[in-house]
């Protein structure tokens, strides 16, 4: 291998744009995110990643977001108070975002309407004004970022509509069904605002509205909402000086757009597992909190160990035995700092032996290899946190970071016995980052927010 002169422009310590919690994801695919997997996908990004970006209507809408707003000391106002969660708002004043959901319910938001109208609100309205007030006295509200996002979503969904049905994942939506769709949607006139509203009715009126035409709806749905979502991640991308990941619903309609490390497979024989246990309640969020003190041992451990697998990834390194020597001695620390973490609470926590888990990190086979679409299309192998529901035979495989191997001779074997690996990964959702570049010539034409 040779040496690299600049390091690849992904960081592990990027922050992450969740669309988990979306209304019209909660619609159309409602099992995505639950009770089970609320904390559970906001400790994957907090154990493996820098932070998260949360829309202030997701907050707002979402019922299980609401439930865990209400309740002091639980993970989500934990981590909204130490910034490491991020409300992304237009508003500008704590005013505005205390008004934001009378205003969108104005506007004619069904969610909205329906939230205000609810018999939930009297109680839920005067804890989120306070928790309003709060984030904008902390600084935590992040601005949108400054392009006009409903053309940069029909820029984005508009390259849907000449592909072959079966490279988006479509099963019940014909090529024909697509050129109506474009022409129902373009119709709306969706650069002017709106534009994934518009998107759903065009597929109702294009696919149907009735009971029986709901799975060609959602499958439709599910492409135009991870547009919306990868439509903010690109925008926020381009903002920022790293690129930004998205949690979305697996899907290859945008592949291209995201970014892929072509690597040895020698490197992925390096990374050891992390399996974090069931055990820990994760409900308690004030344990967290070192997780935000960038000086707590913890949190030191935690930018060591995603800093030296970062560098292990690299396309091109030289000294590998080194570099994986350096893994395994960060991992080894950030275990040892994570255990004293909850000892002192939990009593002594295990975190690679087999049992239950909770969070699992570690390295597998994608689903399919080359020309797997429903495995985001491209590679041979992936990182991947498994989410495992207590108890339960459910999971969320979120795959988050994605690879090429380019010494094909030598296959990359998920079973060798000195390696332990998740095996296969057929991912539910993703957490991948952006192409840089891709996503700076994706904007360019794109205008500033009027």
């Amino acid at each position: 291998m040779t040496e690299t002169s600049s390091r690849p422009t992904s960081s592990m310590l990027q922050r992450t744009y969740s669309g988990l919690l979306d209304d019209s994801l909660l619609r159309w695919s409602p099992d995505v995110i639950g009770e089970r997997f609320f904390n559970k996908m906001i400790v994957k990004t907090l154990f493996f990643g820098g932070g998260l970006y949360l829309n202030d209507g997701y907050l707002v809408n979402h019922p299980v977001a609401r439930r865990h707003l209400m309740r002091d000391g639980s993970l989500l106002r934990v981590l909204l108070a130490t910034n490491f969660i991020r409300i992304l708002t237009r508003t500008g004043s704590a005013e505005e975002l205390i008004e934001m959901p009378a205003t969108m319910a104005r506007s004619g938001n069904a969610s909205f309407v329906e939230l205000t109208r609810s018999a939930e609100w009297d109680a839920f309205r005067p804890v989120y004004a306070r928790l309003s007030e709060t984030a904008f006295y902390n600084g935590n509200p992040r601005a949108w970022p400054n392009y006009d996002m409903s053309i940069g979503y029909s820029k984005l969904i508009g390259r849907i509509f000449d592909e072959p049905p079966s490279r988006l994942g479509f099963a019940l939506i014909t090529h024909d069904d697509l050129q109506r769709l474009r022409d129902a949607f373009v119709g709306r006139k969706p650069e002017t605002g709106n534009s994934r509203f518009k998107f759903e009715e065009a597929c109702r009126d294009v696919l149907g509205d009735a009971p029986d035409a709901r799975p060609r709806v959602a499958e439709a749905m599910a492409v135009g909402n991870q547009a919306y979502h990868y439509n903010f991640g690109l925008a926020l991308t381009a903002d920022e000086d790293d690129a930004i990941a998205v949690d979305t619903t697996v899907g290859a309609a945008f592949d291209e757009l995201l970014q892929t490390r072509s690597i040895e497979r020698g490197q992925l024989d390096n990374i050891p597992l992390i399996r974090v246990p069931d055990e820990i309640p994760l409900d308690d969020g004030e344990v967290f909190w070192p997780f935000a003190d960038p000086a707590s041992e913890v949190s030191t451990a935690k930018r060591d160990y995603l800093g030296a697998l970062d560098r292990l990834l690299a396309e091109d390194v030289r000294d590998l035995a080194a570099l994986a020597a350096e893994v395994q001695d960060a991992t080894d620390l950030y275990i040892d700092r994570l255990r004293g973490l909850f000892r002192a609470k939990f009593g002594d926590i295990a975190f690679v032996i087999e049992a239950e888990a909770g969070v699992t990190f570690a390295t597998g086979a994608l689903a399919g290899g080359m020309d797997d679409a429903v495995a985001t299309a491209a590679p041979t192998a992936g990182l991947a946190i498994k989410l495992q529901a207590a108890r339960m035979a459910q999971t969320r495989d979120f795959l988050v970071e994605r690879f090429r191997l380019v010494d094909a001779t030598d296959a990359f074997n998920p079973s060798r016995d000195d390696i332990i690996r998740l095996g296969e990964i057929r991912p539910q959702l993703t957490s991948l980052a952006f192409d840089e570049t891709a996503a700076r010539r994706f904007v360019e034409d794109v205008p500033p927010l009027r």
